[in-house]
Order: structure tokens, then sequence, then C-alpha cells
């Protein structure tokens, strides 16, 4: 039953995918139902080959650890119900926003009616502008403090569209009845039912806290319950844009976009993979810590990125956590600027391209 309800989730997907060999019946009554003499009967059910089951995709021993940029690495076919490729699958790390992914599937949990006001109280922001290096500059929905018209719709498209933090905070208070704290709760106690023993959040950004970390096997346990279980966490997360309300910022509203160069086809961009889609990126460039007073760099940041495809009518989902922060520009052989380099893409790009050959 999981399974089915997973994969109804991208159902038009592999209905696309399946229909290459459907043909229509010349014979059909009033009622819709074929007519068939016993001959043709018996010829069908001799010259009708049997369904094709797709070869076991396995890349164990095809793809070295070492080749993989991220720490831990999670690519599993949903479909036939076996991983595919992992490597420090249990590995605790900062999990970045795609955190972001519990937080969208504890509001749809928690809120019937996502057309409904949500409050924008100060509160929600107070967080960014305390002097934590670790919490500033960060990615924005743009949702202005107190504005009276903005929806849980709204701050969904925010979340997953915009990856804003914004919109993390204005969800985890609203869906947590006026307490982020206990919206965090809702979070663990969720990932302790879906079996996620390599995780514990502390926030609803993903934002580095020392404490905030998840593993690969865990992110996809989240991420395959939200896509069975509510239809909308998929919708949400097809986006590429989304038109926000008007606010103190914005008077004339404005259009939030997605950005995950795996899915753009355009001039220059190495990452792309046609067959994947993305459901959510995360990046932090740097993490600091508090000592003697000040804060200082405890090390370089992370990048990482759950996405899907469909290869031979069965769904794949990839995890990558932990990959090194680095936006270096670089150049190709003849000097022409290239795409600014993101190692969690070049892991699913790898992946993909072991698993199913050239981009399509």
């Amino acid at each position: 039953m999981r399974l089915a309800a997973f994969v109804s989730a991208v159902s038009l997907i592999l209905a696309l995918a399946a229909c290459e060999n459907i043909s229509v019946p010349a014979d059909v009554t009033d009622t819709g139902d074929v007519v068939h003499s016993p001959t043709e009967e018996r010829a069908a059910a001799v010259e009708t080959p049997a369904p094709r089951r797709p070869e076991r995709i396995e890349l164990y021993g095809t793809i070295a650890e070492s080749a993989l940029n991220s720490r831990s690495v999670y690519f599993y076919n949903v479909s036939a119900g076996y991983p595919v490729f992992s490597k420090n699958e249990d590995m605790s790390v900062p999990p970045a926003s795609v955190l972001k992914i519990m937080t969208c599937l504890i509001t749809l949990e928690n809120v019937s009616d996502l057309d409904a006001t949500v409050e924008v109280p100060y509160a929600c922001f107070e967080e960014f502008y305390s002097g934590n290096p670790n919490k500033e500059d960060t990615a924005s929905a743009g949702i202005a403090a107190f504005q009276d018209n903005l929806t849980y719709r709204d701050c969904l498209y925010g979340l997953m569209t915009a990856s804003g933090c914004d919109a993390s905070n204005v969800l985890a208070y609203n869906a947590g009845g006026g307490d982020i704290g206990a919206f965090i709760g809702m979070m663990n106690a969720k990932a302790a039912e879906l079996g996620c023993a390599g995780t514990n959040f502390t926030n609803a950004h993903g934002l580095f806290e020392p404490d905030n970390y998840s593993c690969a096997r865990d992110i996809f346990l989240i991420t395959e319950y939200a896509c069975e279980n509510y239809p909308a966490f998929m919708e949400i997360c097809g986006a590429e844009s989304y038109e926000m309300p008007p606010n103190a910022y914005y008077p004339d509203g404005y259009v939030i976009s997605s950005f995950n160069p795996l899915t753009q086809k355009r001039e220059n961009n190495p990452y792309y993979y046609g067959s994947a889609r993305a459901l959510k990126t995360g990046s932090i460039d740097y993490f600091y810590e508090y000592v003697d007073g000040a804060w200082e760099v405890l090390g370089e940041g992370v990048t990482s990125l759950v996405s899907y495809a469909v290869y031979d009518g069965e769904l794949y989902v990839a995890v990558t956590l932990g990959a090194p922060f680095y936006f270096g520009p670089y150049t190709d052989g003849d000097g022409n600027s290239l795409a600014r380099m993101h190692y969690t893409l070049a892991d699913h790009k790898l992946l993909y391209e072991t698993a199913f050959g050239k981009a399509r």
C-alpha cells in the first residue's frame, strides 16, 4: 500500500512511461467492453508476451565511494524496494535546507485548510537579526512581518520554491499553535515514528546549529512518507515559480522562482540531467561557533540535494548530504566561463548517468 501511494504521487510521469505500448481495441460494445471471439482470446494468450521485468540496477562496485563528494548518500529504487547505492547512509551531518521537507510534511499533516491566513509576528524573524552569522544572509521568500494576507499555501511555496527561512518560521509558528519550539517537537516525534535513528532537529529551516543533524537514509524515509501520503507535497515541490501576495516590500506582489541546475537545460550547465526532477536543495556556506566572546569560522559548509527520476517505468530517489560548499567559478578548455561548481549536483548526475546513461 505504501509503495502504491508513493508511485501514485508521480502518476503522470509513470503513466507517460507506460503508455508507449498501449493500443486501442477496434471492437468495443456500448458498455465499453471489448468483444473478443474465443479464437482471438486463444491467440492473444499465445502471442501476448508476459510483461518484461526491468533489469535490476545496482551500482555497488561500479561507483567508488571516493568518486562522490557527499558524505552521506542513499540512492533507492522505490518501485522495486531496494537500495541502488549507498555511502555512509546513516552518518549524521548538517542537512541544510533539505530539512524543509520535514517542515512541509508536518504542516501538511496538521493544517486542514491551506488557504487559511497565517499570523506573521516579528518573533518569526528575530533570530535572523541576532548577530549569529549562522543565521544571517539566509534565503528568503520575501515575507514581511505583520502582513495579514499570507496563507499556509503561500508559505509552503515560499518554503519549497524559494527555500525561504522566513516561510519556515511562519509555518512553524502557526502550525505549532504559536510556538515554534512545539513545532520542532512535532518534527522530532515524526522522525522517531518513521524510524529516523540518525536525526535530531533543532529548527524548522536547516540553518546550522551544532545539534541539528540528519542522514541520507532518514531524509529518504521522510521524503517517501511525504510523497505517499500528501499529493500536495509533490505539487508544491514541482513548482518552478509561484506568485506571492503583495506586502510592504512588494506592493504589487512578486514572483518567487526555484533554481536547480540539475533540471535546467541551458548553455554551459554541466549538471543538467533531463530525466531527473529535484525535490529540495540545501546549502550552508560556512559554519560558525561562538568562542571567547566572538564568532569564529568553524569550517566550510555543505550542500545537499533530494531528487528523483523515472527509468524503465520505475521510480528512483537520490539523497546526498554533506557535500563541500564551493561555488568557485571555473572554465572549460577553451577558456569559456561555465556554471559555478556545486558538488552535490555533480553527485546526482554521476549516480543517474551511471545507472541510466547520459542525459536524455
